[in-house]
């Protein structure tokens, strides 16, 4: 029976005794993913054993999506704002009469909205010293219910990617410029071009490798060069100013010394796990905050008494930090009566004031 229980998770007999394994209740909550896209089926699997016969019961099942700003000022204030993107509230099974004991399976499917922004959570200070927080997380709740007392209750955070990660990946970029001297003097041209080389998008925790080509037909030598990868994040708060964060990820500065044309095949590698402004920074659009990489190079020339710069500017799509599944050891003869498929209704929310207080519930 495992074959039909979600990838997400290791699954394990558990070695205790039979009569002992089965003598013990669980909930747990399986997921056919270690991640979804925004406008994917969310789908997966309420795993329940009861070792008794109960009262009346219920086992349901939530979901709640929550994007968050906050800023602490230096002078102590605070300005905060939160919205709902989505949320699920339903009932998976329901049991008028005696709860049966045994084991089961309920599975479970729901669209997540096109729109709803990737998992995120940023964290650090802007130049003003303005601490800065941006965060939206996903999170699913199943709880055993019976004389309106949760007897047990299991939650995990969805790992959710933003419909920009189904884009092709932008892989090349070229900047091509005439370089002139300080009477206005064609000097020749310099091209760069930065590639992009991992097959797929980026992701948080992950290395991403880039290529640059230069090539000039300039009398000189380009005097430096640097090549880096950014993050950018604007926050905004209703009632308060705009806040804007910049870092730089990584950076090289390369020697390019060189004749003629000039250089073919610079690699550069950006390390996305080594990362000191939050556990999970992706590229991100939400309706309280955008946030953005991008991979740049500059290039220097001296053509007497000026320098020239010349440089390109690739965008970058970074997707959320995958999580391992958990190991799970399951009762031994683990052997479930399976429930239909649930179809659940989402409910796509506008700004709530008191969401915590749902979420605690």
């Amino acid at each position: 029976m495992e074959d039909s229980i979600s990838t997400s998770d290791t699954f394990l007999v558990d070695d205790r005794s039979a009569r002992e394994s089965q003598n013990y209740q669980f909930l747990h909550i399986s997921l056919d993913s270690l991640f979804f896209t925004a406008g994917d089926n969310l789908s997966g699997d309420i795993l329940l054993n009861l070792s008794s016969r109960n009262s009346p019961s219920l086992v349901s099942l939530k979901v709640l999506g929550i994007e968050s700003v906050k800023v602490i000022k230096p002078n102590g204030q605070t300005a905060e704002e939160q919205k709902c993107i989505f949320k699920v509230d339903s009932k998976l099974q329901q049991w008028a009469e005696n709860t049966p004991s045994g084991q089961f399976s309920f599975p479970f499917t729901f669209k997540t909205p096109q729109f709803s922004p990737a998992s995120f959570s940023f964290s650090s200070t802007d130049p003003e010293g303005n601490q800065i927080f941006a965060k939206v997380e996903y999170t699913i709740t199943a709880e055993f219910i019976s004389q309106d007392q949760i007897i047990i209750s299991s939650q995990k955070e969805i790992t959710l990617r933003n419909k920009n990660s189904r884009l092709p990946i932008k892989k090349t970029v070229s900047a091509h410029q005439a370089i002139k001297s300080c009477f206005c003097f064609s000097q020749g041209y310099s091209t760069i071009t930065l590639a992009n080389e991992m097959s797929e998008h980026s992701t948080i925790g992950q290395l991403s490798n880039f290529k640059i080509d230069l090539k000039d037909s300039l009398p000189v030598s380009p005097i430096s060069m640097v090549v880096q990868v950014i993050f950018d994040i604007n926050l905004t708060i209703p009632g308060d100013k705009e806040y804007f964060y910049s870092t730089i990820v990584t950076r090289i500065m390369p020697n390019i010394k060189h004749e003629g044309i000039n250089m073919a095949g610079l690699r550069f590698e950006a390390d996305l796990d080594k990362i000191l402004y939050g556990d999970n920074p992706c590229s991100n659009d939400g309706s309280l905050f955008k946030a953005e990489y991008k991979a740049q190079v500059f290039v220097l020339y001296n053509v007497g008494c000026r320098t020239k710069k010349v440089q390109a500017e690739l965008d970058l799509h970074v997707n959320p930090r995958i999580y391992e599944g958990e190991e799970l050891r399951l009762p031994n003869r683990w052997s479930p009566r399976f429930g239909p498929i649930t179809n659940l209704i989402v409910e796509n929310t506008k700004l709530i004031n008191d969401e915590k207080n749902w979420k605690s519930a």
